[in-house]
């Protein structure tokens, strides 16, 4: 059986702004206890109509949710999308946003990049090498990014995220590959140190 597992190394500026007229939440949400549980809890309220994704951000030692919305979100769609995830919804703070100003370019880059054999990863052969991409991500305060199929998103994130104690942001996008590639990044600012 072949591997194909390419390292590269790149600098790649990122670029994001944000809207004005938002709105501001902030959740109490019982029943996270590890990065791969804030993940969910951020994939689930990302999908909600009018929230801003690169604005949901779990803390989960205080098990609080913060986040921008575009509308003013259905605390009962809220709750019961949370319900299905496994987690229950407490309190919800909402008030208007304060102007925000766009933000610059991110100085963040590729520490590392991986890509693998999506037929590979469904057998496990790399949780070993997943699982230290997110020991990395937590050391150097780094996100994740993947480029993979839908299909794989658990199959890649459990080894990186499963039992972790601290949040590691994570951007899953979801692609269609005729050479079945996944490709899986360490992001980090160049200017934050390792502990």
């Amino acid at each position: 059986m072949k591997y194909l597992v390419a390292f590269t190394m790149s600098c790649l500026p990122m670029a994001a702004s944000t809207a004005t007229n938002q709105l501001e939440y902030d959740l109490d949400v019982n029943g996270m206890v590890c990065a791969f549980c804030a993940y969910n809890v951020s994939k689930q309220i990302e999908s909600l109509d009018g929230v801003v994704p690169q604005t949901v951000d779990v803390d989960l030692e205080q098990g609080t949710v913060k986040l921008r919305s575009e509308k003013k979100l259905d605390e009962i769609r809220l709750a019961d999308l949370l319900l299905q995830a496994g987690f229950t919804l407490g309190a919800v703070t909402e008030a208007v946003a304060s102007a925000t100003q766009p933000r610059q370019a991110s100085d963040e880059a590729a520490l590392l990049s991986i890509t693998m054999n999506a037929d590979d990863l469904n057998e496990g052969e790399f949780d070993t090498i997943l699982e230290q991409l997110g020991a990395i991500a937590v050391q150097r305060s780094g996100r994740i990014s993947v480029v993979g199929p839908r299909e794989l998103e658990v199959a890649i994130l459990k080894p990186v995220l499963a039992g972790r104690r601290s949040v590691i942001k994570v951007d899953y996008e979801q692609v269609n590959r005729p050479d079945q590639a996944v490709v899986v990044s360490v992001m980090v600012n160049p200017t934050s140190s390792a502990e």
